[in-house]
């Protein structure tokens, strides 16, 4: 396994021992590797778009060709969501988030009942 960095190296491995008893596969290890990395891209920029120090550093002012000034996200800030929408997705997938934590307790559920129905009070 290769890490990005430290970070996801420290992030994976707190994330692991807490969830350990959860994965099955050698998959969910992969994904939570990504999720590691992903993380420490995430965290490197975040910190560059700290290190802007201007109030525009979220977004860019450009000159259109009648002069008039237009306003696009910046490209750090397109980069973050982009990780952010990555992280989440992988979340989902380990259960690592709310939504995703509520499906699973739904089919736990569902699985009860199902067992309640076909077997009732044995």
């Amino acid at each position: 396994m290769e890490f990005y960095n430290d970070v996801a190296e420290n992030y994976y491995n707190d994330t692991y021992n807490k969830l350990q008893e959860y994965f099955i596969k050698d998959i969910d290890n992969v994904a939570l590797l990504n999720l590691a990395n992903l993380h420490a891209q995430n965290q490197e920029v975040l910190q560059l778009i700290r290190e802007q120090n201007s109030a525009d550093r979220w977004q860019v002012e450009n000159q259109n060709n009648k002069g008039k000034s237009t306003y696009q996200p910046s490209i750090l800030f397109k980069v973050q969501m982009s990780l952010l929408a990555e992280i989440t997705k992988l979340q989902d997938k380990l259960g690592l988030n709310i939504k995703s934590r509520q499906l699973i307790k739904k089919k736990e559920k569902e699985i009860i009942t199902e067992e309640d129905e076909l077997f009732g009070d044995v």
